[in-house]
């Protein structure tokens, strides 16, 4: 984990540091002028800007189960609700295209899953993720972002039945990933993403006699998702 921290520092400072001023055209009269080298509409799609975007969140087969099970049932999670909020900041124009920094300020997620033994509620949420990103510009109006992105999340299982695990109302916290797609037509944008990884147990109290690997493989859960958003970006 922090080789991969570490190199994408790397590749955001290399990319800060050739990032330069627009194109220099030269024109007949002999005079050079700063100027953009794709159109000014086609410029307008490759630029950063604030984004909201709603959607739907569809866990994996394994989504909040434990490292250390696999789910070999036809049960998961239901689909639930999402909400994301951020910034697109361009570093680089690369003709009519870009690339720059996505920084997601806030992002949540809503599931739940129960049976005849079991009630299970997950609130999922990120207070800031960072990554890359790159947008393909196919006209005036029309662009492709693809983005990848790191950030601390933290789960809240809000309705636990003792039955099962005898925890209640109990957090986990992780570090996550996402990556995705995003068309845009104008201000509106439709994308999808896929979320990985695993969040930890907080309560270190109920774990402090266990060995590591039981630790891994009971008291941290995976974050995997699917997830399918509509949206604007200004």
């Amino acid at each position: 984990m922090k080789t991969l921290i570490l190199s994408m520092t790397l590749f955001l400072a290399v990319i800060m540091v050739w990032a330069g001023n627009d194109p220099v055209k030269k024109l007949y009269s002999g005079k050079q002028n700063n100027v953009s080298i794709a159109p000014a509409s086609s410029k307008e799609m490759n630029e950063g800007g604030f984004f909201l975007n709603v959607g739907l969140i569809i866990p994996s087969k394994n989504c909040y189960m434990p490292l250390g099970l696999t789910n070999n049932t036809s049960d998961k999670f239901n689909i639930g609700p999402s909400l994301e909020v951020g910034n697109m900041f361009r570093i680089n124009a690369l003709l009519s295209h870009a690339i720059g920094v996505r920084a997601t300020w806030l992002s949540a997620s809503y599931t739940s899953w129960s049976d005849s033994k079991a009630d299970l509620t997950f609130l999922e949420g990120s207070v800031l993720r960072l990554g890359p990103y790159f947008t393909l510009a196919l006209s005036d109006e029309m662009a492709i972002d693809g983005f990848y992105q790191i950030g601390a999340s933290y789960a809240l299982n809000l309705a636990t039945d003792t039955t099962l695990s005898g925890r209640d109302n109990s957090g986990y916290l992780g570090l996550t990933h996402n990556a995705g797609v995003c068309f845009r037509y104008k201000i509106f944008s439709v994308g999808l993403d896929y979320g990985f990884g695993s969040l930890k147990y907080l309560d270190k109290k109920e774990y402090e006699l266990l060995t590591d690997e039981m630790i891994h493989d009971f008291y941290k859960i995976r974050a995997s998702h699917l997830r399918i958003f509509v949206g604007f970006r200004f």
